[in-house]
């Protein structure tokens, strides 16, 4: 039964501890009415607290009905319950993501906070056994490794998907045994969408040319892979850091200097989007074949400084009102500065700490936007600022809110691109600007 293999998931996968709070995504489709309808019944017995969250994404006119539905159910069932409105196409326009990833992160964004304000302890997703195969498709066509192809995890805290091992079929006799009302998302039949163009073509091909157990073959694959990889991961080296030395990683056999580097982005932060090209690119930057950058999705960058590998997320100004980073600067004699240094002639190159060479300066360098007459020098002569700005790829519309370090008309540092030329230290520098940007406002 239904109910007995949920309650066997929450109970041998210590998916929740007895009297925690658990918020139940809701759309309002037919597998999360099931997954709040089963809960329910065992909330008592566990025991439990149950809650549901419905996200209105404001992307169809059926959204608030779906609403009305959602807020109606859990008024019968008495089901404490909130609504969050989000406005996914503003997403769209200010990140550049897809409709459907913006959808995503945005209720991610909704259940992360009812976790931060300690609304609920756990989130229950409703995800089932052909979600699963149709994730591991969405994966293995993106190309994606180990990690990827074993699709979803049943419990990746605070979210839990208590029906990951549980069929359609098995859903559709539930809700028919209990006569529960459900509404239908007109927008999971258009395949304009990948997961659904999967869902509604690719699946069936497979379960009718090539294998019908295909949905269940695919699940057991990625549980497989999921144990295997949770073995592979404890036994990979790790650098906990946003600095990774690169002559360490390299040290490693191939396939372990991209575990290493899987493990490490996930450590900053870069969970989703990191796709085998990206890792590629790194190793290439390591090796020394590409340039000194390579932007990452979710605005991060990885840069290297000689021996060492540095991540950091972009932080654009967006307007001159919202004002530049804040920054230390220190003026120091030559022969200090080497002393910070790993060699004293190897001047540091990194993207918010920057070692200027201040001998030529005609007044204090301060910070601004770009006015007309800036110049910057580099390749051996003097560069228009419009030119260079053009020539390094700057978007257009950053291009007046970049922050600057000037001195007159001189460009000496464009933030997040380069130094001047003119600025770089030599043998023959005395008086050194150690410039870097303050971190939480210290």
């Amino acid at each position: 039964m239904l109910v007995d293999i949920v309650d066997k998931a929450l109970r041998s996968r210590d998916m929740l501890q007895a009297g925690q709070t658990v918020a139940v995504a809701l759309s309002g489709g037919r597998d999360s009415v099931c997954l709040l309808h089963v809960l329910r019944r065992l909330a008592k017995e566990f025991p439990f607290q149950l809650m549901a969250v419905h996200v209105h994404h404001g992307l169809r006119e059926e959204a608030d009905t779906d609403e009305t539905f959602c807020k109606t159910l859990c008024e019968e069932w008495e089901i404490p319950m909130q609504v969050v409105r989000v406005d996914v196409l503003q997403r769209v326009q200010q990140t550049g993501e897809s409709v459907e990833e913006a959808a995503r992160e945005l209720r991610y964004g909704v259940m992360a906070k009812l976790i931060e304000s300690g609304q609920a302890q756990r989130i229950a997703l409703a995800h089932h056994q052909k979600d699963q195969a149709e994730t591991v498709l969405l994966h293995l066509l993106r190309g994606s490794g180990l990690t990827g192809l074993g699709g979803m995890k049943a419990v990746r805290l605070p979210y839990i998907r208590p029906m990951l091992d549980i069929s359609t079929e098995e859903i559709d006799v539930y809700i028919k045994d209990n006569q529960l009302v459900y509404t239908e998302d007109a927008s999971n039949q258009d395949t304009v969408y990948r997961r659904n163009k999967i869902r509604h073509e690719l699946l069936p091909l497979l379960q009718q040319e090539y294998n019908p157990e295909i949905v269940k073959a695919l699940a057991q694959m990625a549980e497989q892979l999921q144990a295997e990889e949770a073995y592979l991961e404890q036994q990979t080296p790790e650098e906990a850091s946003e600095r990774l030395t690169i002559s360490w990683l390299l040290g490693y056999p191939d396939n372990l200097q991209k575990r290493i580097l899987r493990k490490w982005l996930r450590q900053q932060g870069l969970v989703q989007d990191v796709q085998q090209v990206h890792i590629q690119q790194i190793l290439d930057l390591c090796r020394g074949r590409t340039g000194r950058r390579i932007s990452l999705p979710k605005g991060l960058t990885v840069y290297r400084s000689y021996d060492i590998l540095i991540i950091h997320k972009s932080v654009p100004c967006r307007s001159k009102q919202q004002g530049f980073p804040s920054f230390q600067m220190e003026y120091l004699p030559l022969i200090e500065a080497q002393k910070q240094w790993d060699s004293q002639m190897q001047v540091p190159d990194l993207p918010e700490e920057k070692w200027l060479c201040a001998d030529s300066f005609a007044q204090k360098p301060v910070w601004r936007t770009r006015r007309a007459g800036d110049y910057i020098v580099a390749n051996g002569g003097h560069k228009k600022l419009k030119e260079f700005l053009i020539d390094a790829k700057v978007p257009r519309e950053e291009r007046d809110t970049l922050p600057l370090l000037v001195d007159g008309a001189h460009v000496i540092w464009v933030y997040g691109y380069r130094i001047s030329d003119a600025v770089k230290i030599t043998e023959n520098t005395q008086q050194v600007l150690h410039i870097r940007r303050k971190s939480n406002g210290t």
